[in-house]
């Protein structure tokens, strides 16, 4: 399963056990869109690209927003490439991250498996929703 449906799948599955939030995704020019709703409202987008920065198949860019979206092909949040961690023993996403997870936090990339960027995902957006006035 690619990074982008492991993604979406997985977070689909969090925030439908989540009254009163709603999940929406769809693939729109090549992005793979994705919007968490309460009452009817957007509270948090969340846009991912397959590939960026030369790393080909094997990379992925993110945006982000609080709240509504408006699509740009050319901003991001992070951007990383999936790649074999020995000491993991497993695929890991290294991710570059300018403010995605962390607080404009950029330097050395943070390596994470795929349940640990889903986790940290996930409380970033649960913080980001608890902030809101749902």
């Amino acid at each position: 399963m690619s990074g982008s449906k492991y993604i979406t799948s997985n977070l689909q599955e969090v925030i439908e056990g989540e009254a009163p939030l709603d999940f929406y995704a769809d693939d729109v020019e090549g992005y793979k869109q994705i919007r968490i709703l309460c009452n009817q409202d957007t509270i948090y987008s969340l846009n991912i690209k397959k590939g960026g920065f030369g790393s080909g198949d094997a990379g992925i860019v993110f945006s982000y927003a609080t709240g509504r979206m408006i699509f740009d092909r050319a901003s991001f949040n992070a951007w990383g490439q999936f790649t074999w961690d020995a000491t993991k023993e497993s695929v890991v996403l290294e991710l570059h991250d300018i403010s995605l997870l962390s607080s404009f936090n950029i330097g050395d990339a943070k390596r994470y498996t795929k349940d640990e960027f889903l986790a940290a995902l996930w409380n970033k957006i649960r913080l980001t929703i608890e902030r809101s006035d749902r």
